[in-house]
């Protein structure tokens, strides 16, 4: 996804119904040892990667699984490979 696309699509987003405050989150490199995450909404995450100067391909995750997924589990890298670890409750 393009990040200089970031902001018209979320204003988009918002401007169709979704909720300003949906969390929202942007993944570079997923799965690489450069991996960056940045987690906000639909309002404040376009000026967060801006301002971490991202570059790389990255996914946007929209909606409340974003926040569930921030929260409850944890991604493990180990030698080379990558799982996802489910917290406990």
């Amino acid at each position: 996804m393009g990040h200089r696309a970031l902001a018209r699509l979320c204003r988009r987003l918002i401007k169709e119904g979704l909720r300003h405050d949906l969390p929202a989150v942007l993944i570079e490199s997923g799965t690489l040892p450069e991996q960056r995450i940045v987690r906000g909404t639909l309002t404040s995450l376009p000026g967060l990667v801006e301002s971490q100067n991202l570059a790389g391909p990255a996914l946007l995750i929209i909606g409340e699984v974003a926040a569930y997924a921030s929260s409850r589990e944890l991604v493990a890298r180990e030698e080379g490979s990558v799982r996802l670890v489910r917290l406990a409750d």
